[in-house]
């Protein structure tokens, strides 16, 4: 397993490539295919985490697969689902900016809470 610092730094890395996948559907699901905003927001973020758990296993953590983390994982990010969520809705109502922008709003804080809770519920890192 990398140290904390390289731990961040490749978690960040797989985020940064993450981040582009999934702006890349929700501008395609959004704005080509005029989607809605939440289902479209929920869609995206389950292949995210998919994708995420796939490499973050391998690279950042070096484990293998096993089912007990992959439902730690999902729950970890299901937590930050529903708290990026809330804060979707408040500034779905609060903010007139376009779908697309307020998806973008709340991807850093989700994405705060998703490295604190895998880093020390999935992979219990100290």
């Amino acid at each position: 397993m990398l140290n904390k610092t390289n731990r961040i730094f490749s978690f960040s890395a797989i985020g940064i490539l993450n981040g582009i996948l999934g702006i890349a559907l929700y501008y395609i699901f959004l704005n080509v295919l005029s989607l809605n905003l939440y289902f479209t927001y929920v869609f995206v973020f389950t292949i995210g985490i998919t994708f995420s758990y796939l490499f973050n296993s391998k690279f950042t953590y070096s484990t293998k697969y096993s089912l007990e983390k992959v439902y730690k994982y999902y729950s970890s990010y299901f937590v930050s689902l529903i708290l990026g969520f809330g804060l979707l809705l408040i500034i779905d109502f609060s903010l007139s900016f376009s779908d697309f922008i307020k998806t973008l709003i709340v991807t850093p804080f989700r994405i705060g809470i998703s490295f604190f809770l895998i880093d020390k519920f999935v992979f219990k890192t100290k």
